[in-house]
């Protein structure tokens, strides 16, 4: 399964800019924060820091980016931290599965986030999610994994991207009806695929 998604940048809701002079003053000597919904060492945490490497040359007064990883609740724990304790100055930004906006709509019981009150900046990647299982399967195509008593797939949280992926596979394949979630973190997701004896995993990191 193939799917483009864009990964977004958000900050907090306030951000200091006028001018750009106005804007050097302002973060010049400055920390500025980069959270990631995620733990070390997955696909959202490598995005975060080769992006934190760069970024500082790109913000006037040059301030110095720090990661700060924040997992939980498929990201959602970063976003409520940017919504309701983090520094509304333009010195927060969050990076979390873009799902979650979605989630918001969709059951703003369970993720009673107002992202109208985000800075969107722009768009960092469009990946394309795919789903692998272990070679010592032997399966190579959709009718193989089909004849497959059970897979695990791996994903990270209940309404995360890989979450929806999944409940969109086994719809758009009427026969695959064998498809049991198993809920790890992003970095955890491919390494552990040997591990089981039917595992594929799916993930689309995104920015935000």
């Amino acid at each position: 399964m193939k799917r483009a998604l864009i990964a977004a940048c958000a900050v907090a809701l306030t951000l200091a800019s006028s001018t750009s002079a106005g804007a050097e003053d302002f973060y010049k000597g400055k920390t500025l924060t980069l959270v990631v919904g995620y733990a070390s060492g997955g696909s959202y945490d490598i995005n975060a820091r080769l992006i934190a490497r760069h970024l500082s040359r790109f913000i006037p007064g040059n301030p110095t980016v720090v990661v700060s990883n924040m997992p939980g609740a498929g990201s959602l724990r970063s976003v409520q931290y940017v919504q309701k304790i983090a520094p509304k100055d333009g010195t927060v930004l969050d990076m979390f599965d873009f799902t979650q906006i979605t989630n918001s709509l969709l059951t703003p019981d369970k993720v009673p986030v107002d992202f109208r009150k985000f800075k969107w900046i722009g768009s960092v990647a469009q990946d394309v999610a795919v789903c692998y299982a272990w070679h010592t399967l032997n399966v190579k195509t959709l009718s193989d994994m089909q004849r497959l008593p059970v897979i695990q797939m791996g994903r990270t949280n209940p309404g995360s991207s890989s979450d929806i992926e999944q409940k969109i596979t086994p719809a758009s394949a009427s026969s695959l009806r064998n498809v049991v979630p198993t809920e790890t973190e992003s970095n955890t997701a491919s390494t552990a695929t040997p591990a089981r004896r039917a595992r594929s995993c799916s993930g689309t990191p995104s920015l935000s």
